[in-house]
């Protein structure tokens, strides 16, 4: 590779990564999103690797990290930097982390809490007065999708599809974050992990006892963010 085809080599890789922290986003999760090996990913976010994206790939990179093309191109010092995170966050609002959501066996969901921390989302998904929360994935058992430390975004809602996965209140107090599974019958709420440490089996709920409990859907997913960047 020659000289400057290096020089952007670099450039283009640790704007990636810049980006993808600033998101939120892990390796991992951009290869996913883009339909790459997550070997493919890393040769591009290693500067002194020779593979280098192709121009529509590095636009389906920048649609990702929800950046203009040349802010992963250019090269730009913290200043520039700093203006155009400040430009990305002008098109987000923020939302509250709750608390803490078991990935396991139910327990007293933190609802009406001062928010522990804050997460960014895009405002045009607030569209049609539609309002968000996060919370703090706690537990194994919805591994290995989703992991202990993870923040999950829900879309606040009292009704989902079967096989959605939602924030669940059991009884009045207690919540968790299962798939839930609508049968003619009642509700299934399984566990991705069968070896999870907190113990929690796949739980049906009759008709009745949706009711009686009651068992609420209190939120829809609609994205895990990593615990950390993988680098």
């Amino acid at each position: 590779m020659n000289s400057s085809k290096s020089k952007s080599k670099v450039i283009l890789a640790n704007n990636i990564l810049r980006y993808m922290e600033i998101q939120h986003i892990d390796r991992k999760t951009l290869a996913s999103k883009l339909d790459v090996k997550y070997s493919t990913l890393c040769d591009w976010v290693q500067p002194n690797h020779a593979s280098y994206p192709k121009a529509d790939m590095i636009q389906k990179i920048a649609d990702i990290l929800d950046v203009k093309m040349y802010y992963l191109l250019d090269e730009h010092d913290s200043e520039d930097v700093g203006f155009m995170v400040d430009k990305m966050l002008e098109s987000k609002t923020m939302i509250p982390v709750l608390g803490k959501v078991p990935a396991g066996v139910p327990y007293e969901a933190i609802e009406n809490s001062v928010p522990e921390t804050y997460e960014t989302i895009p405002k045009s998904w607030l569209v049609g007065d539609r309002k968000y929360f996060a919370l703090t994935l706690d537990g194994d058992s919805m591994e290995p999708l989703y992991h202990d430390g993870d923040t999950a975004i829900f879309l606040k809602s009292a009704t989902c599809e079967s096989g959605d996965l939602c924030c669940v209140r059991i009884g009045h107090d207690d919540a968790t974050f299962k798939k839930v599974t609508i049968l003619n019958n009642g509700i299934l709420i399984p566990s991705l992990n069968k070896n999870n440490s907190s113990g929690f089996t796949e739980t049906f709920y009759s008709a009745e006892q949706v009711e009686s409990e009651p068992i609420e859907i209190v939120g829809i997913l609609v994205e895990c963010r990593p615990s950390q960047v993988i680098k």
